[in-house]
């Protein structure tokens, strides 16, 4: 069975009943070149799920692009999707804290900027 979800929602994860989840959508902007970072695309995600104890199916990489006139530097959407409904509001803002104070991965590039979107979430981030 096909579902189709609507922005801001999501597909459940692979292995999960299928419906629409709330994921907490995540921008990255790495130090690294477009051209290098998809090769890594996999080895990414992986490191995101194990940095936030989330699976590997959890964590999706959804774009990337060259940072606007600086072709070394690339911009990385990421959507993380709950196993149900979506997070609770602890886990949404444990990992949002994650990412904020950089406490997860990323050993290869540095992050300069992060924008966190947490649609249907605690209000306050």
């Amino acid at each position: 069975m096909m579902v189709t979800c609507s922005e801001p929602l999501t597909n459940t994860p692979h292995g999960s009943p299928c419906g629409c989840v709330w994921p907490l959508q995540v921008k990255l902007h790495i130090s690294i070149a477009i051209y290098k970072f998809f090769p890594l695309v996999f080895k990414l995600a992986e490191e995101i799920a194990a940095s936030l104890l989330l699976s590997r199916n959890q964590v999706r990489i959804v774009g990337a692009n060259a940072v606007n006139h600086q072709l070394e530097k690339t911009t990385i959407l990421l959507n993380l999707v709950p196993q149900g409904v979506k997070f609770d509001d602890t886990t949404a803002f444990l990992i949002y804290k994650k990412f904020w104070h950089k406490e997860n991965l990323m050993a290869y590039s540095t992050r300069k900027r992060i924008y966190f979107k947490v649609p249907n979430y605690f209000h306050g981030l």
